[in-house]
């Protein structure tokens, strides 16, 4: 997998002229995404960018999908979801990055499956 996973909030209004979609959308990018108004967005950026990676209002999702949180990544992670309307529970040294993507994407989609989650 070349892209990335990123959690991010959502803009627009729902007007034709500026509908919903995730901040991600700022960027020359190719994204899908689960999500919900008000919420927040789990978005999977296959071109990512160096200028994408460097916002601060884009969390970066670390890549390596089998291997787990270290503390400070889970509490960085956890404020984000946190203020996204997600509740993400306690730091659990067996919780994988695969794992937080499915809880993620679920959240926002209950028929989320990250094997079906891609775009060229």
């Amino acid at each position: 997998m070349a892209g990335c996973f990123y959690a991010c909030h959502i803009i627009g209004d729902g007007s034709e002229e500026n509908p919903f979609r995730p901040y991600i959308d700022n960027y020359p990018v190719n994204w899908v995404m689960a999500a919900q108004v008000g919420r927040g967005a789990l978005v999977y950026v296959s071109n990512p960018t160096s200028e994408l990676e460097a916002d601060n209002k884009i969390f970066v999702i670390p890549k390596d999908l089998d291997r787990t949180f270290t503390r400070t990544q889970w509490n960085a992670l956890a404020n984000r979801l946190k203020a996204q309307g997600l509740t993400p529970g306690e730091y659990d040294t067996n919780f994988t990055i695969r794992d937080a993507i499915v809880f993620i994407g679920t959240a926002y989609n209950p028929v989320f499956d990250i094997d079906h989650f891609y775009v060229g």
